[in-house]
Parts: structure tokens; sequence; C-alpha cells
């Protein structure tokens, strides 16, 4: 399975919790780009999870490319780890648009 084409997902308005971790999907590339954007505009869906010492990310990118992601909050709500974006095992070519990322305050 995978991607034959450009992919879009439009995200309907609301809070979504729970970490999201994307492995490299088969077929994506630069003309086959997969986009996640939110479906109202910027602001109107939101992210969340709480990191821990095993999942400390809201969103990973595990050698994953080609992934677009537009107008999406994205809210680690741990006070102890706080990743918000994980980009590892040579996630490259990804792009992020009108976003934001919040995570925990520090002193």
């Amino acid at each position: 399975a995978g991607v034959v084409g450009p992919t879009f997902f439009a995200i309907a308005s609301g809070t979504y919790e729970g970490a999201i971790r994307a492995l490299p999907i088969a077929g994506a590339s630069e003309t086959n780009r997969i986009t996640f954007l939110a479906q109202d505009g910027e602001g109107s869906v939101t992210i969340q999870a709480a990191g821990n010492n095993n999942q400390n990310y809201v969103l990973q990118l595990a050698g994953a490319d080609y992934l677009s992601f537009a107008d999406l909050t994205f809210r680690n709500t741990s006070t102890q780890n706080g990743r918000v974006i994980d980009l590892l095992d040579g996630a490259t070519l990804n792009i992020f648009v009108g976003n934001r990322f919040e995570g925990p305050a520090t002193t």
C-alpha cells in the first residue's frame, strides 16, 4: 500500500489526542507529496499528546519523507518530556507551513 499521486488529508476542526508516528510511505515523492492540513484554516485543529520517557513527541517522522503539514497546532501537554516534533532515521524533504508548536515552559 502507499500513494500513486499527490494526496491530501483535510482534517476537521477539533482537538485530537494521541501521538503520531509516521514511517516511510511507498510512492511518496516530490510529485506525490502527502499533505495534512486544517480543513477550516489555521488554529482550527490541535493534535496533542503528553510525552513520556518512551514516547517523547507529538509527531514523529521516523524515516518518513515528502510529508507536508499546514495550519495545524501540535501541543505536548507533558510537564517534563516536551518534544513536539521528532525527526529521525533520515526523515527529510518534509514541509511545515503555518503551524504552531507548543511545549512545556521551562526556566
